[in-house]
């Protein structure tokens, strides 16, 4: 994301090396949401901490669109931590357990 006005991200965003308007976003090594910008000049923003509650329809969207790079990066964010605080629509303590089982289970995977 270019430097400029608009909210400063609070996590760590990576270009993709293939793509010049794709962005993924970082806690820590946790990705955490990605951003693109669309061919009509909005741009879309993932939360991609979901696979455990994948289809789950009682979970509000996770996605959305904003205006700027930089926008689009805080509504991630934002959904992100709501997510990981319990408290975005749709999200109880075991839905996050099960978001955080998910990804110990993936994380084991990768070892072997």
């Amino acid at each position: 994301m270019k430097e400029g006005e608009g909210p400063r991200p609070r996590y760590q965003w990576r270009k993709d090396k293939y793509a010049d308007n794709l962005f993924a976003g970082y806690d820590g090594e946790r990705p955490m949401g990605r951003i693109e910008a669309h061919q009509f000049g909005w741009w879309d923003w993932y939360m991609t901490f979901n696979h455990g509650l994948s289809g789950d329809p009682t979970v509000a969207k996770v996605n959305g669109l904003a205006d700027t790079a930089r926008e689009a990066a805080k509504a991630c964010e934002d959904c992100y931590d709501a997510v990981i605080s319990g408290t975005w629509p749709g999200i109880t303590p075991e839905k996050l357990e099960r978001l955080l089982a998910d990804e110990r289970y993936r994380k084991g995977r990768q070892l072997k």
